[in-house]
């Protein structure tokens, strides 16, 4: 079993391995999320000292993004919106998820981030300030 700080990152780590090509040396995975959308990027490193371009999870590692935010969902603090995740060639894997920043660069809706407080509640005082569940200031 692939884990990070107690969570279950089999299946991420499953479908980094899936894309990686012949030759890597690290695979790095970003992941960004709200509501019901997800968005992942990743980044290749290839023991030539190159790097791959324009790789994408397949459907099932997607899903399984999607599925760690939902189990990493805790009251009062909600989930995190960003996560970088790092396979690395002994296939242990680290994980640093961002729960204060912004997901998609800034570019998330605010229908988007109200959903994704109905569906991943945070008490007020674990939202951050950017969030448009938190109402004006006062």
């Amino acid at each position: 079993m692939l884990e990070a700080a107690g969570v279950d990152l089999s299946e991420v780590g499953a479908a980094m391995l899936r894309v990686a090509p012949a030759g890597w040396t690290q695979v790095v995975l970003n992941v960004t999320g709200a509501g019901s959308m997800i968005g992942t990027d990743l980044d290749i490193d290839l023991a030539d000292g190159g790097t791959t371009g324009a790789v994408s999870l397949d459907l099932d590692g997607r899903i399984a993004c999607d599925e760690l935010r939902e189990r990493m969902h805790q009251t009062p603090t909600g989930t995190w919106y960003n996560a970088r995740i790092v396979l690395g060639q002994d296939r242990q894997l680290e994980a640093e998820f961002d729960y204060d920043n912004p997901p998609f660069n800034g570019d998330a809706t605010d229908e988007l981030l109200t959903e994704d407080q109905d569906q991943y509640p945070r008490d007020p005082q674990h939202l951050p300030a950017w969030h448009p569940s938190r109402g004006p200031a006062s």
